[in-house]
């Protein structure tokens, strides 16, 4: 993640949004976990730089 970004007021509601569609997708109970909310960041500040960095999911 581009640690040099200025942040906006609008980030807390999109991770939110985020970590919703998630907990659809794997159909499990909407939680505020630290492991969901870094996945939900991870997949929002999404690095085109061309550095890739495997994120793990760990276990459903």
């Amino acid at each position: 993640m581009k640690h040099d970004r200025p942040l906006r007021a609008v980030h807390p509601r999109d991770i939110l949004d985020q970590l919703l569609d998630m907990a659809r997708y794997l159909n499990r109970p909407p939680e505020l976990k630290k492991e969901l909310i870094d996945r939900a960041a991870d997949a929002y500040f999404v690095d085109l730089s061309g550095d890739y960095k495997a994120i793990t999911t760990g276990s459903n």
